[in-house]
């Protein structure tokens, strides 16, 4: 395509240098099933080729450091991506959690220490029922409904370990939920 719209405007530049003149409008979304570290490597050639459509990303993003680059931050802004995790920094429940956790544990919790306090959660809620065999656990935490962790809602079913999906998007450099029904 621009090789044909070069020799109609009888343009001489190569194609990366012609796309600067032709943004690419007729693509609505790109999907970048890539971890954070390789999300600047695409992001940047998508930007380059003047590709103009909504990114969609993985929950490998979510605690992307490429949000925070300085660099980065105009490719990945307004990047939407899916979570089971959301962690609103600014309720003050998770804030107190954080300051708590950072001041008996010397660090500043991430995904996997919120993973792990609501797993934590989760078996300290069956366990206050009489379980009597590991079947009996299974059972009840496949019944987990609407459980409150620090990550969000906990959703347990028979064929999911969380059926709680969240659509997240980066806006500014930081994640924010989108609202339900704008997906």
């Amino acid at each position: 395509y621009n090789n044909f719209v070069m020799l109609e405007n009888k343009l001489k530049e190569d194609i990366v240098e012609a796309s600067q003149f032709f943004r690419v409008e007729n693509i609505d979304a790109a999907f970048f099933p890539v971890y954070d570290e390789d999300l600047e490597y695409v992001a940047r050639q998508f930007k380059y080729f003047n590709i103009n459509a909504q990114i969609l990303g993985s929950e490998n993003w979510y605690a992307a450091e490429s949000s925070k680059n300085k660099n980065l931050v105009d490719y990945v802004d307004n990047a939407i991506f899916s979570s089971s995790y959301f962690y609103d920094t600014d309720k003050f429940i998770h804030r107190h959690f954080r300051n708590e956790f950072r001041k008996h544990m010397g660090v500043t919790p991430g995904k996997m220490e919120i993973l792990g306090y609501d797993s934590g959660l989760m078996l300290l809620t069956v366990l206050s029922k009489s379980i009597k065999s590991r079947e009996d656990m299974r059972r009840e935490l496949a019944t987990i409904h609407d459980l409150q962790g620090k990550k969000g809602v906990i959703n347990m079913n028979e064929n999911r370990v969380n059926d709680n999906v969240n659509i997240l998007q980066y806006q500014n450099r930081q994640v924010v939920m989108l609202p339900k029904g704008s997906e």
